[in-house]
């Protein structure tokens, strides 16, 4: 599982990626637990739909080179 703030570091705002997961506004995501896991949902599509290029098999975040 990936947590809030890695969450929105994929997309670099809070609101590219309430965009990306079809909310209307970014206050949905900053409705998720600051430091735990991201809902299900919307870590699956992270995941499998919109980024998977980011996840390792186990379905953790890889590390991206700055």
């Amino acid at each position: 599982m990936i947590t809030r703030q890695q969450a929105i570091d994929l997309y670099g705002s809070a609101i590219a990626l309430a965009a990306a997961l079809g909310y209307s506004s970014r206050h949905a995501v900053y409705m998720w637990p600051k430091d735990g896991a991201i809902p299900n949902e919307p870590y699956l599509r992270l995941r499998y739909e919109l980024k998977p290029e980011c996840f390792d098999a186990d379905g953790r975040l890889k590390k991206i080179a700055a």
